[in-house]
């Protein structure tokens, strides 16, 4: 149980202050959108950042990377040495990223029309 807590403790700290900090400033989502991680996006998964919602996106992205952290985190926890806890979470880490990633992306690239951003004329 208290792994449990820990986990939902550290992804929602993580995730609040990356709200602040990324999704809350608008000179932040536009730094998104030139950023290696979209760049990644771009390349990988054909997501172009200008035509989707990059609110939304930034909201999945910063939940993906809290829930990076928080795996991590409680995956360290287990453990008492420091060597240990290091190793642990690089080879937990990699994985993670990769799966989490790769998630995201399939998720965008699939599903194209639901998260393109609506002009003004779509809207009625």
């Amino acid at each position: 149980m208290h792994y449990i807590g820990l986990f939902v403790a550290c992804f929602c700290l993580v995730y609040v202050i990356y709200f602040i900090f990324v999704i809350a400033r608008k000179k932040s989502l536009v730094k998104l959108k030139k950023s290696k991680s979209m760049d990644y996006f771009k390349q990988l998964y054909k997501i172009d950042p200008e035509k989707i919602d990059i609110k939304k996106f930034a909201n999945l992205f910063g939940m993906a990377n809290a829930f990076i952290i928080a795996i991590i985190v409680t995956f360290i926890e287990v453990f008492d040495n420091m060597l240990v806890k290091l190793a642990v979470a690089v080879v937990v880490m990699i994985p993670t990223i990769y799966l989490t990633y790769g998630l995201l992306g399939k998720h965008y690239a699939k599903d194209k029309n639901n998260l393109i951003k609506k002009s003004k004329k779509d809207v009625k």
